[in-house]
């Protein structure tokens, strides 16, 4: 039977190494943090809105009429809570993303975002 110091030991040695591997997942970062290429498919631009949304984060790309699903990004979420509501700020601007998933028509393609420039806050319309 194993002793309350032993499940102790046990379960610190699991949140380490949980920590250690965290930054690897890289549905879950931005800014450039592990966020390359990959068998998906190459990083590219667009030209979009990122907005923070209740289950995940999004880029729709304005000229495609398309909505790409990001993990978030904590710089780009913070420029949004910086002004205040979530729901009532959006980012303009070009985005490098990579894929995280396949593309494929009339789906939702994952990315995570590399960089960014030229962004803009813009507060959401009322009737949004």
């Amino acid at each position: 039977m194993m002793t309350r110091t032993a499940l102790a030991a046990v379960a610190l040695l699991v949140s380490l190494t949980a920590s250690a591997f965290a930054d690897k997942d890289c549905s879950k970062t931005g800014s450039g943090k592990c966020c390359e290429e990959a068998s998906y498919g190459k990083c590219f631009v667009v030209h979009g809105k990122y907005a923070v949304y209740v289950e995940n984060n999004g880029i729709w790309v304005i000229s495609q009429k398309r909505l790409l699903r990001t993990a978030g990004d904590g710089d780009l979420d913070q420029m949004i809570y910086d002004r205040g509501d979530w729901q009532d700020f959006d980012l303009v601007g070009d985005f490098t993303v990579c894929p995280l998933s396949k593309f494929k028509e009339g789906h939702m393609q994952s990315v995570c975002v590399q960089s960014h420039r030229n962004v803009k806050v813009l507060e959401r319309p009322a009737n949004h």
